[in-house]
């Protein structure tokens, strides 16, 4: 990342799909990035299979044998609990046990309204989580102003407790940053939760 603007754009080198795992591996610029999403779904477990949660697990490395400063930049939206984008949504911050969540879902959760083909899911809640640590941030805000200020100063926008969309053009950026620092030729890596619980 160079401030003001992106100026590599990531290519991705490989994926690799498995029953509780999907691996790919991006190459930009000089860092080449490993991203691990794993579904925690083993059938002989019920507890687990039960969990609600996603895992992105993440590993940066050089690879031209030099140091680099990398940021990892994620996002999504409430549109992973709507069944339109034009449903009012309400997007929360919640802290608890050394964790920091973003809840998002419809206003109205209506409860087995719908019928048919075609339905999606517009009850109970997806979060955004992540360990509570000085150098990874999770904040909701405009969808366009987040990505701009995490371009020109590396951060997210401060963080609003509770963000209402009443229309898809208002829907927020859920967003998480890591200042990963000084990368070497070791290597770093890091994680964060994304869930939904149908409550």
């Amino acid at each position: 990342k160079k401030a003001g603007n992106f100026t590599t754009t990531a290519i991705q080198k490989s994926v690799n799909v498995l029953p509780t795992q999907t691996y790919y591996t991006f190459v930009c610029g000089p860092v080449e990035l490993d991203l691990v999403f794993t579904a925690p779904l083993l059938m002989e477990d019920i507890d687990l299979i039960s969990t609600p949660i996603n895992y992105i697990s993440y590993r940066v490395r050089p690879i031209d044998k030099k140091k680099h400063d990398v940021q990892i930049y994620f996002e999504t939206t409430p549109q992973l609990a709507v069944h339109e984008p034009s449903q009012p949504t309400k997007s929360e911050m919640v802290k608890h046990n050394g964790m920091n969540y973003i809840k998002s879902g419809t206003i109205d959760q209506p409860y087995t309204v719908r019928k048919g083909d075609g339905v999606r899911i517009d009850w109970g809640y997806a979060y955004l989580a992540a360990p509570t640590e000085a150098n990874k941030s999770l904040s909701i805000g405009n969808y366009y102003d987040m990505k701009q200020a995490f371009i020109e100063e590396g951060k997210l926008l401060p963080v609003e407790q509770n963000y209402i969309s009443r229309s898809m053009n208002e829907m927020p950026a859920l967003a998480y940053t890591e200042n990963l620092g000084t990368v070497d030729g070791n290597g770093k890596n890091g994680f964060l939760m994304l869930g939904y619980d149908d409550i």
